[in-house]
């Protein structure tokens, strides 16, 4: 009977409204939300990433002349490497010098040599990096260097069709001289190394590799262009801000070592990531970090960590874990409502008991839309909270 007298007297309302010329309330939106007080996310540390972008930034002056046989010769093996490792790889070349006469800063390139070299290409890569440098060192090349600058642009223009969200972004500067970059355009090493970092999300996977003049006394530059380029002070210290870890600068003419260095960066594209991003968001204080099983203390003098709450990860600060470990974060999740209730009509259940309103029970704060149980209510892990509610 209860039932019928309540329609019966929804019915009678409808019919007032209706005779009151406006649109009748046919029904009350209700929304019930369950949220289960506990929360793991489970991570495997990568042995490898196999996806590596390369931006290869020659000086393309007459003066390397005496440079492009070791150079190709080096490129050539980088190219076998590159297939060995199966790496999915991406390479652009970018001119990296303009002409003296009549220079304008405008001039600087903002865009690739030739086509960009992918695992998809027709023909051997080992035979398309040999052709890009065709250009290099023929008489009456452009003769200023502008490097960074050449790959600042060339990257801000290029970035969506060039750029790959997963893979490693490899630098590679090539040049008999150093950078005009903080001379002719007022742009200091440290801002060429903050703008060069950002093209990636994280610094850790951005790496670079300086190629530079040498003679018998080592790896020196001599004045140039009324610059002194001694030791190719610019581009030396970029690539080393750059560089994550391993050899950054590694001096032209010598074969071996030029060989090697690249080789590396074909090898060695593994970044390790020290970020994890959270799957809900924490109550703070809640949070545990294990790897393969064994908690890790936020001080832990190898994996130390902290939570950065505007972006919701969990960041190791002194070294990544481990390859194929296992990284548990465990924390209990903060309970935000989906859409906006009518608070009066709230209906908080944990584990299928009324909880209360109030500060030993439930309160809801509008503001955020979060929903916290307290006193002898405080959820533990594991336990089921529904919210019943009518939508505002």
């Amino acid at each position: 009977m209860k039932k019928v007298y309540t329609q019966y007297l929804m019915a009678i309302a409808g019919l007032v409204v209706l005779t009151a010329c406006d649109d009748p309330e046919t029904f009350v939106p209700t929304n019930t939300e369950k949220f289960v007080f506990y929360e793991q996310d489970y991570y495997t540390q990568a042995k490898k990433v196999l996806q590596a972008d390369y931006l290869i930034v020659p000086d393309m002056s007459y003066s390397m002349n005496t440079s492009k046989d070791t150079l190709a010769d080096a490129l050539d093996q980088f190219s076998v490497n590159l297939v060995d490792e199966n790496i999915d790889y991406r390479v652009g070349f970018v001119q990296g010098t303009v002409q003296s006469n009549g220079f304008s800063a405008s001039y600087i390139p903002k865009t690739f040599l030739g086509s960009v070299l992918d695992t998809s290409s027709s023909s051997k890569v080992r035979d398309k990096i040999a052709g890009q440098l065709a250009d290099l060192a023929k008489p009456n090349a452009p003769n200023l260097p502008f490097l960074l600058e050449a790959a600042k642009k060339t990257l801000d223009n290029k970035k969506s069709s060039f750029l790959r969200s997963a893979a490693q972004l490899v630098y590679v500067f090539i040049s008999d001289a150093d950078d005009l970059g903080s001379a002719r355009l007022s742009k200091s090493n440290s801002s060429y190394i903050s703008a060069l970092k950002a093209f990636k999300n994280n610094a850790a996977h951005v790496s670079a590799r300086a190629f530079i003049y040498t003679n018998q006394s080592g790896c020196n530059a001599p004045s140039y262009n009324g610059q002194n380029g001694a030791a190719g002070t610019n581009l030396k210290a970029v690539a080393t801000g750059l560089n994550s870890s391993g050899t950054s600068v590694v001096c032209l003419n010598n074969a071996a070592s030029m060989a090697a260095s690249l080789e590396d960066v074909a090898r060695n594209v593994t970044k390790l990531t020290t970020r994890y991003k959270l799957q809900a968001q924490p109550v703070p204080g809640s949070i545990s970090v294990r790897i393969n099983g064994n908690n890790i203390q936020q001080n832990d003098a190898s994996y130390a960590w902290s939570y950065v709450s505007s972006s919701n990860e969990i960041v190791f600060s002194n070294n990544p874990a481990p390859p194929n470990q296992s990284i548990e974060i465990e924390y209990d999740m903060v309970m935000k409502l989906a859409r906006s209730p009518k608070v009066d009509t709230m209906i908080v259940t944990l584990n299928g008991q009324e909880v209360p309103q109030g500060a030993n029970g439930w309160q809801y704060n509008s503001s955020t839309k979060e929903l916290t149980l307290g006193g002898a209510w405080a959820p533990q892990h594991g336990e089921t909270i529904l919210v019943n509610y009518e939508v505002n």
